[in-house]
């Protein structure tokens, strides 16, 4: 496939570069939209060596299914940050065991609470003349809330990567069944699951059944190596 720059790309919880699938398929992108509610001081890790040809637009905010400003849980490390409170006791992934070892626990023990500006999705995109073809979520709880912000944009993307979980490691987040429903609902299918087998979280990826964009998916399946 030539390498033209064809994909539309909305990363929501840019707070790292992109994941490793993007990171080696820059040459493919053509616009990236990028949300993440940061510090201006810490600005600029995630939009920083874009080539000039890519089209970068950069929105300091958090991505929500209500706007307004809502409670944001600072974690002892940055990226377990989330608009859900952590669960500190609950469901410790590297001990495969439950746990209330307050040690095992310090990567989500609570550091801060703040407010931050929350947006829907759809509202920033009526304000563009894009056609987004991929989105990549990671907002520690929240992404179903991201996916049901985008309303009726949602049916222009052909590919998701989320970050599902099948247990609350956050109060009141939708877990995966619910949101994999969904997602077949509206005409996707999981394609692929990308990270190794845990009983608490997983990367996923889901892919439209139909589509007239036809270059796109096949270019997606190609980063993904399906």
């Amino acid at each position: 496939m030539t390498k033209q720059r064809i994909i539309n790309y909305i990363d929501v919880g840019c707070v790292n570069p992109f994941v490793r699938h993007w990171k080696k398929n820059k040459q493919y992108l053509k616009c990236v939209l990028g949300c993440e509610p940061r510090d201006d001081k810490k600005e600029g890790s995630f939009f920083d060596n874009f080539s000039e040809e890519i089209q970068v637009l950069n929105y300091n905010c958090a991505i929500y299914d209500k706007e307004g400003k809502f409670k944001f849980y600072i974690c002892h490390k940055g990226q377990c940050s989330s608009l859900f409170e952590p669960d500190l006791h609950k469901y410790i992934y590297r001990s495969g065991k439950r746990s209330t070892n307050e040690e095992k626990n310090k990567r989500m023990k609570i550091v801060d609470i703040t407010k931050v500006e929350c947006l829907r999705l759809d509202s920033i995109l009526d304000k563009l003349d894009i056609s987004f073809d991929f989105i990549k979520i990671d907002t520690q709880g929240a992404d179903f809330q991201v996916l049901k912000s985008m309303g009726s944009y949602l049916d222009d993307i052909v590919g998701i990567h989320t970050e599902l979980n099948f247990q609350p490691f956050y109060k009141g987040i939708t877990l995966f069944e619910e949101v994999n429903k969904f997602l077949k609902k509206e005409g996707f299918y999981l394609a692929k699951t990308l990270d190794r087998k845990n009983p608490y979280w997983n990367n996923f990826l889901y892919l439209r059944r139909d589509t007239i964009k036809k270059k796109q998916l096949k270019l997606i399946k190609k980063v993904y190596k399906i």
